[in-house]
């Protein structure tokens, strides 16, 4: 089966049941089809002869000479790379800011002030138009020449340049620009939410403050008893400076089991909660910080091996560990002299990359300057080289020249010295 001139699956209707006059017959319509591309496929080959012949017949382009040389060119790029190696230089610097990227645009149009009406109160009267489609915005009076022209001074603007540089904000918020800030008003949902989060932080930190009892809410004492407390340090630790350590203990504790008693009370206790304890002093944060820094130390340190040995012996055990090890002895003549070597080092190091950084830009300068200056180098050795190599010819030319005369005069010299050795020898004979 052929898909192309035939139909899959037709099935044709009996003859007689239907009208079939109608129909078209689909052998001639291929046929006149056929016909039709190739009068197509015809037309379109003469069109291309046609316009091959035109194009051959055409005259060549006679342009004009153009109106900036080869000088005038290499001046442009003089500027343009003095003036990038000016917002280099000035670059580093923190005066970018300053420094504009100016185009310079060129246009024909006059520059206008917009007049007034007539009158005060007049108001213009909307111009006939005889389409109706057409509103008084509509440019419909404007004129081919003023069209002309703005199409003229459109033209002649620069062509954009995809000569993007990334600069990213100073972080550094300046002290002028700061009082600069003072005198603006801040917005309210801004200091609203400062406000909110001064507040948490406020209260995280009082939450910090709390002893470790209240934070954990672990069991406490419904009724205190400093003396019995006080005994009890009495009892533990004989000796004299660490009696007076455990009193110490003991008596801070003692404040802060009142001050919660008081600040957080709990069912059944005989002491009256709900009252400031202006007894109580609250310490700085950095300095509770400080504090437990040095219980975690002293902890990490006594503790060996899952075993919490004593306190005198821990004392003991670290005055032996920092004096039999020379190297945790610091002085601070080691330390100043350590300082003072750092510094030279950093003032050293700081002065060699100023150093490398002016050679940096000297070289950049130099690179621009004889990128500008090699061209005309090489063009004038190249005019030099060139004479040399026409002198060189002119010169050979001229010794071929000369060496051809002197051979032929030798030869003249030759033939008439053999002449007159023929002219002796005769008149030799003759006598």
């Amino acid at each position: 089966m052929d898909y192309n001139a035939d139909i899959p699956f037709e099935k044709k209707p009996a003859p007689g049941f239907y009208d079939i006059s109608d129909e078209k017959n689909r052998q001639l319509e291929q046929g006149f089809s056929s016909g039709l591309h190739k009068l197509d496929a015809k037309a379109s080959q003469l069109n291309k002869l046609k316009q091959a012949e035109q194009i051959n017949k055409r005259r060549k382009l006679v342009l004009p000479s153009p109106q900036v040389g080869e000088n005038e060119l290499e001046e442009i790029v003089k500027i343009g790379f003095a003036g990038e190696n000016v917002r280099a230089v000035v670059g580093e610097t923190e005066n970018v800011s300053s420094l504009g990227d100016y185009t310079p645009s060129t246009s024909g149009l006059p520059l206008r002030t917009p007049r007034t009406l007539g009158g005060s109160m007049q108001t213009p009267r909307t111009p006939a138009t005889i389409l109706s489609l057409r509103t008084p915005r509509t440019p419909a009076s404007a004129s081919a020449a003023t069209i002309k022209q703005l199409r003229a001074g459109l033209s002649n603007l620069p062509a954009p340049k995809n000569d993007f540089e990334i600069v990213l904000p100073n972080i550094e918020v300046q002290e002028d620009q700061k009082d600069d800030m003072k005198g603006i008003d801040e917005d309210a949902s801004d200091r609203d939410k400062k406000i909110k989060a001064q507040l948490e932080e406020e209260e995280r930190l009082r939450l910090l403050r709390r002893s470790q009892a209240i934070q954990r809410d672990l069991p406490r004492p419904t009724q205190i008893n400093p003396k019995l407390i006080l005994e009890v340090a009495s009892y533990e630790s004989p000796s004299s400076d660490l009696l007076e350590i455990e009193k110490l203990i003991n008596t801070e504790m003692v404040q802060l089991l009142n001050h919660d008693a008081i600040m957080y009370p709990i069912h059944g206790s005989k002491i009256v909660g709900g009252n400031v304890d202006e007894s109580f002093e609250e310490f700085p944060d950095d300095l509770i910080d400080k504090a437990r820094k040095a219980i975690d130390e002293e902890l990490a340190i006594s503790t060996n091996d899952n075993l919490i040995i004593s306190e005198v012996d821990n004392f003991y055990d670290i005055w032996q560990r920092l004096h039999e090890n020379p190297e945790n002895s610091y002085f601070p003549k080691d330390l100043e002299a350590r300082s003072r070597t750092l510094s030279k080092n950093i003032s050293e190091m700081f002065e060699e990359i100023e150093q490398a950084k002016i050679e940096l830009n000297s070289f950049r300068s130099l690179n621009i300057s004889e990128k500008d200056v090699i061209p005309k180098r090489m063009e004038t050795i190249q005019d030099e080289v060139n004479y040399l190599i026409k002198r060189e010819s002119e010169l050979q030319q001229r010794y071929a020249q000369l060496s051809t005369e002197k051979h032929e005069l030798q030869e003249r010299i030759n033939s008439l010295q053999k002449e007159k050795e023929n002219k002796d020898n005769q008149e030799l004979i003759n006598e």
